[in-house]
This record gives C-alpha cells, structure tokens and sequence, in this order.
C-alpha cells in the first residue's frame, strides 16, 4: 500500500507547522549570532562560551533524540490502548529524569574546567552556567517531546527564548559581557522551562513525582533506550570531539567554527526538526498500514532530502552574502567573514544526508528497528570522527567541517539497506507492554 493522499497532506500540514514555529525560533537565533558577532567577534571569550555551551547543552541533545525515538512510539500505542498505568508511568518518567539530569549537571559543571586549557581559563563562574544550563536543558527537552506526543508543536517556537534574551541583554549592554553571556544565557533557559511547565499544566495537567521506576511500560521504554541512549549520545559526541580538536589552532579557531556550525544549525533546525517531530508521528499512526522500505523512501525521505538539497544549495551560494548580513558588523571584519563562509560551504553540505537519515531513523522507531539505529550512529560517529582527526592534519579546519558530511553519508548508506528489509507493522512497541 503507498501512502495516502490525506495522510501526506496531514504530514506536510504537520511539517509547516514545526518549519514555522522553528523559523521564528531560529530567528531568535540569528538575533544572538548577530549581537555575539558585532560586540566579541571571534575573541577569546566566544572561544569559552561556545565550548562551554555546546558542552552544557549536548546532554539535552542527545536526550530529545533518545526520548523521540524511544517515547514516542510507546505513548502512541498507550493512547491507542488507553492505559490506565499511563499517569504513573509519566510521574515515574518525571522523577527519574529529574534526578538523572541534576546529577548530569553536577558532573558537567565540576568536569568542564579540567577539559581543556581553554575550558579551564573561562573560571568558576563558566562551569557553574555549564551545570546550571545542562540541567535547565535536560527538563525543557523532556516536556517539548512529552507535548510532542500530545500533538502540540509549541515547545519548538520556545526553544529561541534563549537565544532571544541573550541577544537582547547583549544589545542593550546592562552589564560587562562575561557576565551577560553566563547569566543571560541561563535566564533565557530557564524562562524556556516555566513557560514549557504552564502549556504542559494547562493542556495536559500538573507534573507528579513517584518511584519506584517500575512497571510493564519501563519494560517496553528499555527495548529500545538503551540502544538508543547508546548510539545517539556516542553519535553527537562528534562534535565535541571536532570542537576539541579544532581547539588546538590557533586563537579564534573554535569561535570560526562555532559560527560556521551555527549557520548550519539554523538551516537543520528547519527542516531537521520538522522531520523529528513529525515524521515519527506520522509513521506511528500509519500502525493498520504495511509500507516497505522503497514506498518510504518514494513517500518521505526522497521529498524531505529534495528540499533540504534546494536549501543547502541557496545557502552555498549565498554564503558569503549570509555570513556578512548576520556577523560582520563591530569586530567580525572581513577576513573573519571569508573564513566563516568557507568553513559554512563545507558544514551546510551535510544538510541532505543529515535529513535523509533522520527519517529513516523515525521510520525504523515506528517499527522497532532501535539495533539497526544504533549501528547506524556507529558508523556516522566512526565516519565524522576518523575524517576530522585524519582530513584536519592536512587541510585543517576546513577537513572538520566537513567531516559531518561524511559520517551522515555512511550512516544514509546502511539505513537504505535496513529499512529496505523491514516493512512497516502494527506492533510498534514490544510485545512485553500489557494493558
């Protein structure tokens, strides 16, 4: 059976939706690149802020693609079933994840200064947003996908909420910007979680909190978490690994990169997200319906990579143009600008694969095929790593930014081969959960 007519209309419905909500926070995004460009350039204090960021906030990273992946089709077959353990099962889910995200927080924050002679130079007071934004992160991801599940998209429009409060404090420039990155950033986070709690209180109900983590559903969430948790957390460690790397150039390598990714992020988080957010929905919902792996490909994952292919194509030849709008104004000068642009060339080039693999990924969720996702981030974290430890011997920078390129290309090569194997079937979760 190819897909319907009226399922494809509701998924592009859907997709809009996410891409909309995902522009005006992406938006918000531009707004702190521009006043981060115009007021540090690509000093020393963006070098810290940029490791100590993308530290802070890979825990959460990796938990929104471990919880969509994982959770997702779980609560779908407990809203088909109407189970009644579905309400303990949620407040278990909430303890848990609000002590495992506390002591993530504390480890990151002690650990974060010993990582690097540049991570040790940004002081006490950087480790301390590093733990405060890696635990403030960790909730506001767990209640954009719970709310996710629910059918409400509005947890991605609250993700620019950061990006926007920075971006304002650094323009209005109340206080010295050391100070202003630390403390606007986890005030932004933190305005990100209270407003996620009132839309899950008012459309969903009031948080609780009970142990012990028990119960037939945990039995059907570990099928696949561990798999997941696995793959995807030593997958997006890549780009710590690049970012390490890149931080043993010279002065302004990392921040040049930082940019260069950031760029990239903004066209991902487009489309990216609306595949995350969406296309696991829809392949969830689609449980009465048997799609081999071409018909998804034919359906989905070839309209999704033709647009993300137009995309990374404007952005390619439009680079410089992009970078000078957004970053150079202030201290940004043009020779930062052209190194920014050709580092972005070679970032943005993994738009295709990147998205293509992401929905394959939620195609393989649907069915339970979490073994297959986890070697498949294997050979992307194998691919990305060995290019950018080899490529940046001899061609430096510009071999790390493109490195994604050819991790997500191995990754697209195995998923092909899987999900050709694997039609889509009514069980959507394993067979131990019981109602």
């Amino acid at each position: 059976m190819s897909l319907t007519r009226p399922s494809l209309s509701q998924l592009w419905s859907s997709t809009l939706t996410v891409v909309g909500f995902a522009l005006l926070a992406k938006l918000c995004g531009a707004l702190k690149e521009i006043a981060l460009a115009n007021q540090l350039g690509t000093s020393l204090l963006v070098d810290q802020f940029v490791f100590a960021f993308s530290l802070a906030t890979w825990p959460a990273a990796v938990a929104g693609s471990i919880l969509t992946i994982s959770l997702t089709p779980l609560l779908a077959k407990l809203r088909r079933r109407n189970d009644s353990g579905t309400q303990n099962f949620m407040a278990q889910l909430w303890c848990g994840s609000i002590a495992l995200s506390l002591l993530v927080a504390v480890l990151f924050g002690c650990v974060f200064p010993v990582l690097s002679p540049l991570a040790a130079s940004g002081g006490a007071r950087l480790a301390m947003m590093v733990g405060a934004v890696t635990f403030l992160s960790c909730l506001s991801t767990l209640l954009t996908v719970i709310l996710m599940c629910h059918g409400r998209q509005i947890g991605t429009l609250f993700e620019g909420l950061p990006s926007l409060t920075l971006g304002t404090l650094l323009v209005l420039g109340l206080w010295p910007h050391d100070a202003t990155l630390v403390y606007g950033l986890v005030f932004g986070m933190a305005l990100q979680l209270g407003s996620l709690w009132v839309v899950h209180h008012r459309h969903i109900g009031a948080v609780s909190l009970t142990v012990p983590l028990a119960g037939p559903q945990w039995t059907a969430l570990r099928a696949g978490l561990g798999y997941t948790t696995a793959g995807y957390a030593i997958m997006s460690s890549a780009p710590m690994i690049e970012l390490w790397i890149a931080s043993r150039f010279e002065p302004g390598s990392v921040a040049s990169l930082g940019y260069a990714a950031r760029i990239t992020a903004m066209a991902t988080g487009l489309i990216a997200t609306a595949v995350n957010r969406v296309a696991i929905v829809h392949f969830c919902n689609m449980h009465s319906k048997r799609i081999s792996g071409a018909q998804v490909w034919l359906g989905v994952v070839g309209w999704f990579s033709l647009g993300s292919f137009a995309l990374s194509l404007v952005l390619m030849y439009f680079s410089n143009e992009l970078v000078s709008l957004i970053f150079q104004h202030g201290r940004f000068d043009a020779d930062a600008g052209d190194r920014v642009s050709q580092l972005m060339r070679w970032s943005v080039a993994q738009l295709t694969p990147y998205v293509a693999t992401a929905v394959l990924c939620a195609y393989l969720s649907a069915i339970g095929g979490f073994k297959q996702i986890f070697i498949a981030c294997m050979l992307c974290f194998v691919g990305q790593v060995a290019c950018a430890v080899v490529g940046s011997q001899r061609h430096g920078l510009e071999a790390i930014a493109a490195a994604p390129i050819v991790g997500h290309l191995v990754m697209l090569g195995y998923l092909l081969i899987a999900v050709s194997k694997r039609p889509l079937s009514t069980s959507l979760a394993p067979s131990s959960l019981q109602t």
